[in-house]
């Protein structure tokens, strides 16, 4: 018969040895390409902003959405806030089970703020989106 050592978590080893293995664990989660952990909150979509005479454009990399999934909201004379919901990307005609190999689309609540250098005109304001872009302009405000 084998006998198997009853011995309690930890029991016998230095603390010192218990906090290395629990750092090399995170270590090894953390460097691991398959996946990447991120907050469960909001993400923030990617932008280009650019300046005119009259008007600032921006444009947001917006992929997979419709324009009415989308809100841009002057909060400020000098601030705009675009934000939204997308869901999770799924192959088409696909039923049952998938097994990830790679996650890293963005996914769920977005929301992005930015402030301009100049007033703009709020009530003037046009986005349109066109091949997974929102583009906004913005017109400024006589000075």
């Amino acid at each position: 018969m084998i006998k198997i050592p009853t011995q309690r978590f930890g029991e016998g080893r230095n603390i010192d040895d218990w906090s290395q293995n629990i750092h090399d664990m995170i270590e090894e989660m953390h460097n691991r390409t398959f996946f990447q952990f991120r907050r469960a909150d909001t993400w923030q979509p990617s932008i280009n902003a650019y300046e005119t005479e009259t008007s600032y454009i921006v444009c947001v990399d917006l992929a997979g959405l419709e324009e009415k999934q989308v809100a841009v909201e002057c909060v400020e004379e000098r601030r705009i806030v675009i934000a939204g919901c997308r869901g999770k990307p799924r192959p088409e005609q696909h039923e049952g089970t998938l097994s990830v190999h790679m996650m890293e689309i963005d996914e769920g609540p977005f929301r992005r703020e930015m402030e301009l250098p100049q007033a703009i005109v709020a009530d003037a304001v046009e986005a349109e989106y066109r091949k997974g872009y929102l583009w906004i302009h913005l017109p400024k405000k006589a000075k």
